[in-house]
């Protein structure tokens, strides 16, 4: 149900967040070509083990989502901590038969519950619980035919910029003007 993506947080000025170019484009000739990696890397050599900690991309899942809050939205695009990932998959397998819950299956899914707190970089979620009944994606056959329909022509990965290593030099060095983009 979900899409690894990696972030280098922070970035810049204006301290915004960049997928990785090495590692969302591993399988391009170039692996060097994120000049936060290159930068982590000097870092790194030069002793600088925090400032280059603090530069490592994070590794996050994304996921089409429903908010039952905020049905009306429609499908959201949502990136969680891949702990939370991780939390949910384990959540996902009965303990006693292996059997697997899909939940992702549109008729027949479950709903995953949560609690949220705080924000940003400091945001917690706790109680995660799978919920006990299973529901379909919405009580709506149509509804739930068009948000299916969306996600299907909309595939995670063409939905993800991955800014080429020059634009995201502009921004991390301080260069970038919004008046050349």
């Amino acid at each position: 149900y979900g899409y690894d993506i990696w972030v280098h947080y922070n970035v810049g000025a204006d301290r915004q967040s960049y997928l990785c170019p090495d590692r969302m484009k591993a399988d391009e000739k170039d692996p060097n070509s994120c000049p936060i990696c290159i930068e982590r890397a000097k870092m790194a050599a030069e002793g600088e083990a925090e400032a280059a900690r603090e530069l490592a991309p994070r590794k996050r899942v994304v996921a089409w989502v429903i908010n039952r809050a905020t049905e009306d939205e429609g499908p959201l695009l949502w990136s969680m901590p891949m702990t939370l990932d991780r939390d949910i998959a384990a959540l996902c397998v009965d303990k006693k038969t292996g059997e697997a819950y899909l939940i992702d299956h549109p008729d027949e899914g479950f709903d995953v519950e949560f609690t949220r707190t705080g924000t940003g970089l400091k945001t917690n979620y706790s109680g995660i619980q799978i919920a006990r009944r299973s529901s379909p994606l919405s009580a709506d056959a149509d509804e739930s035919d068009k948000w299916i329909d969306y996600v299907q022509k909309n595939p995670i990965p063409d939905t993800l910029k991955v800014y080429d290593a020059a634009y995201i030099e502009s921004v991390a060095s301080g260069s970038y003007s919004a008046a050349e983009a």
